[in-house]
């Protein structure tokens, strides 16, 4: 909050380079998190051949999949729109406010 008649630093470049930051931070953790979901959707789903029952069985491992995985799908998409929405929303605030101070 400032004082009545001080100037508002929210326009600041200091403070705007900050928030970019910030967004850079928060969609490159959205992205790591959405290139791990996408590595979980491809090592669970899409790198077996299925039978008509859904299931595959890998005699080396011993292992059934089943296709269940396709939910590693959901949060990788998820992810993925979410970094997007983050860098989207930053650039379009930088723009809006580069804008307003006649830059």
């Amino acid at each position: 909050m400032t004082p009545a008649g001080a100037p508002r630093t929210d326009n600041h470049p200091r403070t705007m380079s900050r928030s970019l930051a910030f967004a850079l931070t928060g969609s490159l953790s959205s992205l790591a998190a959405s290139a791990f979901c996408f590595w979980a959707w491809y090592e669970r789903y899409l790198r077996w051949d299925f039978n008509e029952l859904g299931r595959h069985y890998d005699p080396h491992t011993q292992v059934v999949y089943t296709t269940s995985g396709f939910v590693w799908a959901l949060p990788a998409f998820g992810f993925l729109l979410l970094a997007a929405g983050v860098l989207l929303r930053a650039v379009w605030r930088a723009r809006r406010t580069g804008m307003s101070r006649g830059a």
